[in-house]
């Protein structure tokens, strides 16, 4: 059964949130996105935009998936990218390219404050993944390939980051219960009974007539 909805997926560093995005969009059969796939859209977009406020140069092709890519630096609530503060426009694109990827039909998109920059034009489902400190970092150190010693520091570094980047391109509070349509702690369930939960209220979301789900 396939839903009508496009998930957004939120989550902490190491709670599994991207491996979750993975096996709902497989669930459901449905186009799956993330920093990488909108990152590769941008760059073959063709698109020409200013990559940077108050400097010359334009970004186009590898340059604007690198800035895309970038896990930013936040200078005074602004993004730096190689010490030059990024525009507005790239997030606009990016923005822009999240509303057209919705107009295709169902998908789930992890990341890119998608839950908030698809507000009213979407029938968005979404979700804020989180987990424990002892499951994030053994996942961190497993799967990422971070030493032990630096797991707990990588976590909170990514975390703030997330944070700051969802409160700059939204002007709201990260992980905040309110923002999302669901909350779990992928710590109590394991990867793949969290994504079967996540299924199951969409499916039951689907079967209702405007009704919210608390």
């Amino acid at each position: 059964m396939e839903t009508k909805r496009v998930i957004t997926i939120a989550r902490q560093f190491g709670s599994g949130g991207l491996e979750i995005g993975r096996k709902l969009a497989e669930e459901f059969s449905v186009p799956f996105y993330d920093r990488k796939t909108i990152a590769e859209i941008a760059r073959d977009s063709g698109a020409d935009i200013s990559a940077f406020e108050n400097a010359p140069e334009k970004a186009r092709g590898d340059e604007l998936y690198s800035i895309l890519m970038t896990d930013y630096l936040f200078d005074g609530g602004n993004p730096v990218w190689k010490g030059r503060r990024v525009s507005r426009d790239v997030f606009l694109l990016q923005k822009q390219i999240l509303e057209q990827t919705c107009q295709k039909g169902p998908c789930v998109i992890v990341g890119r404050c998608a839950d908030e920059l698809l507000r009213g034009t979407a029938e968005v489902f979404s979700v804020f993944v989180s987990a424990d400190e002892f499951s994030r970092m053994d996942r961190i150190i497993r799967n990422y390939g971070v030493p032990v010693q630096n797991a707990a520091e990588q976590m909170i570094v990514t975390d703030r980051q997330r944070s700051d980047y969802y409160g700059y391109c939204t002007d709201k509070k990260w992980g905040e219960p309110d923002h999302y349509s669901l909350s779990v702690d992928s710590s109590d369930y394991g990867i793949d009974a969290t994504a079967e939960l996540i299924a199951k209220t969409v499916r039951a979301r689907d079967g209702q007539s405007g009704e919210s789900v608390s």
